[in-house]
């Protein structure tokens, strides 16, 4: 028997997958959410959850796939095959963590000429043309971006740039509140500095913003003070982070609040899927308040809709 559960938002829910030939079919309603068993075979089955007959979601906690249509899907594997597929995934996790402690002693080493003259020379440049490359590389894989390296000057206007784009957008929506992601990798000045420029280019707005890094999941949110009988920046973005076990109390006032989530693989703590799952808590609290009007709601509001 498998069973399949969604924990977020939903006044109605049902699963479709290719188990039933991509048939709604309900879920129950728990204290926790909403669930069900089916009595699978052996074998590999992709699904998603049907939100209010309307939306269809994968789950960011759970396996995901993309089919031949470019559509993401969960998966799961039914059968003995479930535990190879888990083992296998541990050993290649392992595998990748062995390589990536290893390769900045692999790449500290001093390049050896093999030969003399002509010959060597080559390959020496041509271990050293590498290395530009490699280092790179490392920088992707342990999530270091480029700005990094950027001086003052431009490191300011990448971030006016961000918090250009979210303004437009924003405006273009004309909603009095809004959650955003912002991409500042993981760096909570930015994210901070992105929340101020909006606080006084669109004072009357509350937004909030989502920006999930390698190293640490980052939200701020702003309130203006004549709406802070609705809904405080503190209380937003404490809801936003009921997804996390144990969560840090966020910083702040009612009008101007942040929180920073560490990334702990341990503990299932991985930044983007904290980002995408904060969005339901978010969301519910706003929804509770009556903040947000169903007809508002379109697909680039929900989390984990396509």
């Amino acid at each position: 028997m498998t069973t399949f559960f969604w924990p977020y938002d939903g006044n109605t829910v049902a699963i479709a997958g290719s188990f039933n030939d991509w048939k709604p079919q309900p879920l129950n309603k728990g204290p926790k959410g909403f669930f069900t068993t089916i009595d699978l075979p052996s074998g590999t089955y992709q699904y998603k959850f049907v939100v209010d007959n309307r939306r269809w979601c994968f789950d960011v906690m759970r396996p995901v796939t993309v089919d031949d249509s470019g559509n993401r899907n969960n998966t799961v594997v039914v059968g003995g095959k479930q535990k190879q597929s888990q083992q296998k995934e541990q050993k290649e996790q392992k595998e990748q963590k062995e390589q990536k402690e290893e390769k900045p002693a692999e790449e500290a080493a001093p390049v050896a000429t093999k030969g003399k003259g002509k010959g060597g020379q080559q390959q020496q440049q041509q271990k050293q043309a590498k290395q530009p490359k490699q280092a790179k590389k490392q920088k992707e894989e342990e999530g270091v971006g480029e700005e990094e390296g950027e001086d003052e000057a431009t490191r300011s206007k990448r971030v006016s740039d961000i918090a250009k784009n979210i303004i437009s957008t924003v405006k273009s929506y004309q909603v009095p509140f809004y959650v955003g992601d912002v991409d500042c990798k993981d760096s909570v000045d930015d994210v901070l500095e992105v929340a101020k420029h909006f606080q006084t280019e669109l004072p009357s707005i509350g937004c909030m913003f989502l920006s999930g890094g390698v190293k640490t999941f980052i939200v701020a949110a702003v309130v203006p003070a004549e709406k802070t009988s609705s809904i405080t920046a503190l209380e937003w973005v404490s809801a936003s982070l009921e997804v996390v076990p144990n969560p840090p109390a966020p910083s702040g006032s009612d009008t101007f609040a942040y929180a920073v989530v560490a990334a702990d693989p341990d503990k299932g703590l991985f930044p983007i899927k904290l980002k995408d799952l904060s969005r339901g808590p978010t969301f519910g609290l706003m929804r509770k308040r009556g903040l947000v009007q169903e007809e508002e709601s379109d697909d680039e509001m929900f989390f984990l809709d396509e």
